[in-house]
C-alpha cells in the first residue's frame, strides 16, 4: 500500500484517525491524502461578503480548510519527521462521497481512514454519518477508527463472515498489504441464519481454516442473536486489535434504516476495515442473493 486517504473535518475524531494513520504506517514509503470537504449548508451570504473583488466565491469558501490543512499537516510533519511521508492535501466544494470517489479514481487510493464519534442521531439514521455514507458509496476499502483508540500494533485479528457470503482471495489483498509482514493471531466469527452448523457449513469452516492456516485460526460460530453483540462479545474476551469485515453490496442498498451494518461501526470498540465482496451473476444474468462461500 502507498496511497492513503484521509479525510477531515478537523474533529477530534478525524484527528485521532489521522495519527493512527500514520503511526500504522511507520517504517514504509507512501503518500497521505489529506482531504476537507467545503460543507454546502455552510454556504451563506456572509461568505459573499467576505470575498473581495479580486477573490472568486470558491476561493474564499474552501481558503479556511485549507489553512486548516497547512497548519495540521505543518505539526504532523514535525511528529514524524524521520518517516518516508508524502503529504498531499486537498480542498473540495462538492459532495462528500462525490470528491471522495473523484480521489480514489485520480490517486489510485488503496485504503480510507476515516474516524467516527460512535453517535446515532435520528439525522444519522436517516441520512448516515460521513463514515456510514463513505462505505455505502465507495468502493475502497475503509478502516475505520473509533474516538479516542489509542495506537497500538494490531497482532490479534478478528475476521467475521456471514455463512451466505461469497469470498474470494482478492476481497483480502487489501489486509495483507496492510498487515501482511506482521505476526498476528486470528480469530474468525461465523455468522449463521440456522441454528444448527450443516454439512455445506463445516466444508466452508475447513477450507476458511485452511486458507488462514499460517496464522493458527480460531473459529467461533453464532446464530441467533444479534450481531454487534455477538461481535462485541468476541473482540473482549479475546483482547482483540483489529475487526476485518467483509460486506457484500446489497447491504447497502437493502438496509438504510436500523441496518447491521451501522450497528456495527457505530458500537465498535477497536478499528473496523471494512472490505467491500462483488455480487456475482448466475447463468441467467441474475445476482444470486444467497450465495455459498466460495473456495478461498
Amino acid at each position: 500500500m502507498k496511497n492513503f486517504l484521509l479525510p477531515t473535518d478537523f474533529s477530534q475524531g478525524s484527528i485521532n484517525a489521522i495519527h493512527y494513520a500514520l503511526r500504522l504506517m511507520e517504517g514504509t514509503t507512501c503518500t497521505f491524502h489529506f482531504l476537507s470537504v467545503y460543507k454546502a449548508w455552510r454556504y451563506t451570504s456572509g461568505d459573499l461578503m467576505m470575498a473581495s473583488s479580486n477573490e472568486s466565491v470558491y476561493s474564499c469558501l474552501i481558503s479556511e480548510s485549507q489553512k486548516k490543512l497547512e497548519k495540521l499537516t505543518t505539526r504532523l510533519e514535525k511528529l514524524f519527521g524521520e518517516e518516508d511521508y508524502t503529504f498531499n492535501i486537498l480542498t473540495s466544494y462538492d459532495v462528500f462521497t462525490d470528491a471522495i470517489n473523484k480521489l480514489v479514481e485520480l490517486s489510485d487510493i488503496d485504503l480510507i481512514i476515516m474516524g467516527t464519534n460512535g453517535a446515532e442521531t435520528a439525522a444519522e439514521k436517516i441520512f448516515g454519518s460521513h463514515t456510514l455514507r463513505v462505505i455505502r458509496k465507495v468502493e475502497a476499502p475503509v478502516l475505520v477508527i473509533p474516538e479516542g483508540f489509542k495506537y497500538h500494533r494490531p497482532h490479534h485479528l478478528l475476521l467475521s463472515l456471514q455463512t451466505t457470503e461469497r469470498i474470494t482471495k482478492d476481497i483480502f489483498r487489501p489486509l495483507n498489504k496492510l498487515i501482511g509482514k506482521h505476526c498476528f493471531s486470528l480469530e474468525i466469527l461465523r455468522i449463521s441464519n440456522i441454528e444448527e452448523e450443516n454439512d455445506e457449513e463445516r466444508r466452508q469452516n475447513e477450507r476458511i481454516k485452511k486458507a488462514f492456516e499460517i496464522y493458527n485460526p480460531h473459529l467461533h460460530r453464532i446464530s441467533g442473536i444479534p450481531i454487534a453483540e455477538a461481535i462485541n462479545e468476541v473482540v473482549a474476551e479475546n483482547e482483540i486489535d483489529l475487526h476485518v469485515l467483509p460486506v457484500q453490496k446489497e447491504e447497502f442498498l437493502e438496509r438504510i434504516f436500523g441496518s447491521k451494518l451501522s450497528r456495527i461501526i457505530y458500537s465498535t470498540s477497536v478499528p473496523l476495515l471494512i472490505l467491500h465482496g462483488t455480487d456475482e451473476e448466475n447463468t441467467n444474468g441474475k445476482v444470486n442473493r444467497n450465495p455459498s462461500l466460495q473456495e478461498i
